[in-house]
């Protein structure tokens, strides 16, 4: 599936994603938030070693799975005419 309406909006941390995207879906705009600090959320509640700092392969892992599960669900066809902005890390 190639959407040429879906924007990546990328860069290191404290950089301002965050507050772009919440702006952009202030203004009504399709957005797919990033999973990693969920997925670090839940693998430090859990007691998991899929975060950056015990199991690098197994964090890319665990977002590589949620990224493509993210993109598969965001709007596509008509139903995504706007631009869909997603975030990348």
């Amino acid at each position: 599936m190639q959407q040429s309406n879906y924007y990546v909006i990328t860069g290191g941390p404290g950089v301002g994603k965050t507050t772009v995207l919440t702006r952009l879906g202030q203004r009504g705009f399709t957005l797919v938030p990033e999973d990693a600090r969920r997925i670090i959320r839940e693998q430090v509640a859990a007691n998991g070693e899929g975060v950056p700092w015990l199991n690098r392969e197994l964090y890319a892992q665990l977002m590589l799975k949620e990224s493509k599960r993210a993109y598969q669900q965001a709007p596509s066809g008509k139903s995504a005419a706007k631009p869909v902005f997603l975030i990348g890390d």
